[in-house]
C-alpha cells in the first residue's frame, strides 16, 4: 500500500513536472497595424499581460503567435491556414471582427480546432452548432437592444438614424436596431452605409444633418466614427451619438472633444473604476508594467487569458478535447465576474455596461 502511494506521488509530481515543461501555443489573427489596429494591440496587449504573470508560475507556459490581418477577411482566412499549417496551435484565441471571424468559420470544421473569446457579438457565433466557438461577451443583440431602451425609455427620443459599415458587421448589427426601434412603433429617420476600413462618411453625413435627429446609431470603428462626430460638430449638429463595444470607448473619446453627447456599450466593467478583486488585480500588474493608462479592450484581453489559464489547470494533457469540454461544463470565477458556459447560445458572459460623455442619465 506504501508502495503504491509513492508511486502515485511520484507520478504526480513527473506529471506536474512535465506539465511545467509544456508550452501550449494560441494561434491571433487580427488588425495590429491597420485602421483598427489599437483593438489588436490593445486585446493582445491585455493577454499578454496576463500571460507573462502566469508563466512565471512555473506551470504550463502559454505562448501566442499573433499574426496582422489588416481587419480584411482574405488576410484572415490566409494567416490562420499559415498557424494551422505550420504553428499547429492549441486554439485560435483574439480574432477581431465579424467578417473576419465569419470568414474562418469553414477552418474551425475542416482543422476541428476551437476559436476562442473572439472580440466579435455576430450572431452566427451564438449558434448552439457552433460547438467549438467559446464566446466571452455579451451579442450584439443584447448592446443594440439595451441600447435603444435607454434612449427611448429613460431619455424620451424618438427621432434616430442609422449608420452603418456596409459589411457583415454593419448588416448583423443593424436588424437588431431595427427590430428594436420597431418594437417601440419607430423607424429611422434616415439609414446609411459606409465601406469597411474607410473613413468615407461624407454622403452619410449629408443625410443625417437633413433628418436633424435625436440620436445617430454608429455601426462600425472609431476612425471613421469619429470623423463622422467630428464633421457634425463643425456644422453645430449635436445629436447624441451611440456605438457598440466595438468601436472601442477609450478610443473614441479620446479622438473627439468633450462636448459631445457619446454612449457606448461595452461588456467588461471599467478599469479603471471597478472594485472588483480581478479588477484591481489587472491594474495592479498595469502598473508593474509601468502602462500609463487602462482601456476596456486591454481588460477584455486579460479576462480571456485569465480564463483560458483556468481552463489549463483543469486540463492535465493539454488535448483539444479537454480543453472544449473544460470551457463547457465548469463554472469560473476571475475575481468577481463568474464565467460559465451557456449553451443556448455558446456565450461564457453576457454583461453589458456603458461608457457615457454629457448624458443626463445613468444607463
Amino acid at each position: 500500500m506504501l508502495l503504491r502511494l509513492l508511486l502515485l506521488m511520484l507520478l504526480a509530481v513527473f506529471c506536474s513536472l512535465a506539465k511545467a515543461q509544456e508550452t501550449i501555443v494560441l494561434g491571433i489573427s487580427n488588425d495590429t497595424q491597420g485602421g483598427t489596429s489599437q483593438l489588436g494591440l490593445s486585446l493582445n496587449q491585455g493577454s499578454s499581460l496576463f500571460f507573462d504573470e502566469y508563466n512565471q508560475l512555473g506551470r504550463a507556459k502559454i505562448s501566442l503567435v499573433q499574426l496582422d490581418d489588416g481587419y480584411e477577411p482574405i488576410n484572415t482566412i490566409s494567416n490562420t491556414k499559415s498557424m494551422l499549417r505550420d504553428v499547429k496551435p492549441l486554439a485560435l484565441f483574439n480574432y477581431v471582427g465579424t467578417p473576419t471571424t465569419s470568414a474562418i468559420m469553414p477552418l474551425l470544421v475542416e482543422f476541428q480546432i476551437p476559436l476562442i473569446t473572439p472580440f466579435t457579438g455576430a450572431d452566427f457565433l451564438r449558434d448552439s452548432m457552433k460547438a467549438s466557438v467559446f464566446n466571452f461577451r455579451a451579442s450584439y443583440q443584447s448592446e443594440a437592444e439595451k441600447q435603444i431602451d435607454y434612449l427611448v425609455n429613460q431619455l424620451r427620443l424618438e427621432k434616430f438614424s442609422l449608420i452603418v459599415q456596409a459589411d457583415a458587421f454593419g448588416l448583423s448589427v443593424e436588424k437588431y436596431y431595427l427590430q428594436r426601434l420597431k418594437d417601440y412603433g419607430l423607424t429611422p429617420s434616415v439609414s446609411a452605409r459606409y465601406r469597411r476600413n474607410s473613413v468615407d462618411v461624407e454622403r452619410a453625413l449629408e443625410k443625417i444633418l437633413q433628418s436633424k435627429s435625436d440620436a445617430v446609431i454608429v455601426v462600425g470603428t472609431y476612425e471613421p466614427i469619429s470623423k463622422l462626430i467630428q464633421l457634425s460638430s463643425a456644422e453645430s449638429y449635436t445629436p447624441i451619438f451611440a456605438a457598440l463595444s466595438f468601436v472601442s470607448s477609450f478610443e473614441l473619446l479620446k479622438r473627439i472633444n468633450q462636448q459631445e453627447k457619446v454612449l457606448v456599450t461595452e461588456v467588461v466593467p471599467n478599469p479603471e473604476s471597478c472594485k472588483l478583486p480581478v479588477c484591481e488585480e489587472f491594474r495592479r500588474l498595469a502598473r508593474k508594467a509601468r502602462w500609463p493608462s487602462v482601456n476596456h479592450v486591454q481588460f477584455e484581453g486579460f479576462l480571456n487569458a485569465k480564463l483560458f489559464s483556468l481552463v489549463v489547470d483543469k486540463c492535465p494533457q493539454s488535448s483539444r478535447k479537454c480543453f472544449v469540454d473544460a470551457y463547457r461544463s465548469s463554472r469560473y470565477d476571475l475575481g468577481g465576474l463568474v464565467a460559465e458556459f451557456d449553451d443556448k447560445g455558446n456565450n461564457i458572459l453576457a454583461n453589458v455596461y456603458a461608457s457615457q460623455q454629457n448624458l443626463p442619465l445613468e444607463f
